[in-house]
């Protein structure tokens, strides 16, 4: 009789035992799969340290523009893996080195463009938005001397912005790149583009603005035309001298 319940007691030890190794062997595989695969508010808190510590990126080539680390994956959430590497390098301001990046490319769904098309987030297209990238502090020059390819035609950008009350969009990108004195880089940027409707020529037409071909001098200056229209003949003879 004693034998069998040291038997039984014995019995009831083991398996004890082994539910116990069991249990253990569970929970250890647990931990190491959470260990392997941790959740997104494990992985936003590892992101958070580095991704504060970056510093903001910044493209002076097109005046003011300003992105946000922080405000991207603390503020939005957005995983490191969101961007990288399929929109964007990892190096900071790689994308602006590409021929591509400007706002034609964000229009058509590329770099920014990807989710800032007013469905996944606010659109870039939109007039109201452009203080949210360049700052609220963006001021244009008034006037922009271009001189090339030739020497000097002065745009008036205040009055086109300002007094006329254009907005950025009705010319950049579709017309002229953001960035002051570019388009004078372009190979056709020539009275025979504006004629048939490009960069001035698109408003510049008789219609909806003055026609181009009715007067240089509104736009050249410090040419002989310029000089004989403003100053007279001893202008004519100074400038042919």
């Amino acid at each position: 009789m004693k034998l069998n319940k040291v038997m039984m007691v014995v019995a009831l030890l083991g398996s004890t035992g082994i539910l116990f190794i069991v249990a253990g062997l569970k929970n250890g595989t647990q931990e190491a799969a959470a260990d392997e695969n941790p959740t997104a508010q494990e992985t936003a808190t590892q992101q958070e340290a580095p991704v504060q510590e970056a510093p903001a990126v910044s493209f002076p080539d097109y005046e003011i523009g300003l992105f946000s680390h922080k405000a991207h994956v603390t503020g939005a959430e957005l995983l490191c893996t969101d961007c990288h590497t399929e929109i964007f390098q990892m190096s900071a301001s790689t994308a602006k080195a590409n021929d591509d990046f400007n706002k034609i490319s964000f229009q058509e769904g590329k770099y920014c463009g990807a989710c800032h098309n007013g469905s996944v987030a606010f659109a870039i297209q939109d007039e109201a938005n452009c203080g949210r990238c360049h700052g609220n502090d963006v001021n244009p020059p008034d006037t922009i001397l271009l001189e090339k390819p030739l020497k000097a035609v002065l745009f008036n950008h205040a009055l086109h912005n300002k007094e006329l009350g254009l907005a950025c969009n009705e010319c950049h990108m579709k017309l002229f790149d953001m960035k002051t004195g570019s388009t004078g880089e372009e190979a056709d940027f020539n009275m025979e583009a504006m004629y048939n409707g490009k960069y001035c020529g698109a408003c510049h037409n008789g219609t909806l603005a003055f026609d181009l071909k009715a007067d240089c001098t509104k736009c050249h200056v410090d040419t002989p035309e310029y000089k004989r229209a403003t100053s007279g003949a001893g202008g004519k003879e100074k400038a042919e001298q």
